[in-house]
């Protein structure tokens, strides 16, 4: 992101000039009109100060938004929630939940200048960019809120860029080419989360484990022979680290003698007894 970008949404460096505590005070005040607030939150929008503070549950139903499947993640608020905005310097106009798309397209324009647009579009509907995925995926990681309606503008520069200004938080979202691409390779791959598929249940379910069922086999099949080879190895090492005792297979000269004499008596026994031998 560049400093253009920044500057469109914050206005510049954080000014702390304006909070006044009772200016502090009187931004609170606007805010426990509409609800208690657990806690608030400073943010800069166009040079001016803001409080953001988000309505806490009520029931059980509001609960489970708040939700989080990682500790980490309890950084990160869920920034889709009711809020509502309210400004430090000027507290006496009151809460707003969104600020205007005048004040958003305005900042498109400084966002990029002197950088020829496309389009510029309001969308009430996702694309294939800005949208809703998976929330396992980059736990910890400060995720941007993908909340309708958005302000998409698409510039003709070098790194094609598409930004995203979100009326209802504030928020500037940037994807270029490389961007757009790694959506399609991390999450495409990685979450089957392609056009058609990835909202449609349960044809979502059905051919990702049909995948990875397919991997589990692939994988499987692998491991017969990954075992054989595995054996070969341990059977050679172990001939190569205990060796077979050496038989002895040829007799040795002493024993020699010893079978002709034994064969001489034989001999010698037989022609005594059948009267053949003469002296």
């Amino acid at each position: 992101m560049t400093k253009d970008m920044a500057r469109a949404i914050t206005g510049g460096p954080l000014n702390l000039q304006p909070l006044q505590i009772e200016n502090l005070r009187n931004a609170i005040r606007q805010i426990q009109e509409r609800f208690a607030p657990k806690e608030v939150e400073l943010i800069q929008f166009r040079g001016e100060p803001y409080f953001i503070a988000y309505q806490p549950p009520t029931t059980k139903e509001e609960a489970e938004h708040w939700i989080t499947n990682n500790a980490i993640n309890a950084v990160n608020l869920p920034q889709e929630n009711p809020h509502v905005f309210v400004s430090i310097i000027h507290p006496d106009n009151g809460v707003m939940t969104s600020f205007s798309k005048e004040v958003m397209e305005q900042a498109s324009r400084e966002a990029m200048p002197n950088v020829p647009v496309l389009d510029r579009e309001w969308l009430t509907d996702y694309d294939n960019y800005y949208h809703q995925t998976t929330t396992s995926f980059e736990l910890g990681r400060h995720k941007p809120a993908y909340v309708l309606p958005v302000l998409r503008v698409r510039y003709s520069d070098e790194n094609q860029t598409w930004l995203y200004f979100t009326p209802s938080l504030g928020q500037m979202v940037k994807f270029d080419k490389r961007d757009r691409a790694n959506r399609w390779v991390y999450y495409g791959l990685h979450v089957m989360d392609w056009p058609g598929l990835f909202n449609r249940r349960p044809l979502w379910d059905i051919v990702t484990i049909a995948l990875l069922a397919g991997l589990a086999a692939i994988s499987i099949t692998t491991l017969l022979p990954a075992f054989r080879r595995l054996k070969r190895h341990v059977v050679h090492g172990w001939k190569w680290a205990f060796p077979a005792k050496k038989v002895r297979t040829t007799p040795s000269p002493g024993m020699g003698y010893v079978r002709q004499r034994s064969h001489y008596r034989r001999l010698t026994a037989t022609k005594r007894r059948s009267g053949s031998w003469s002296r």
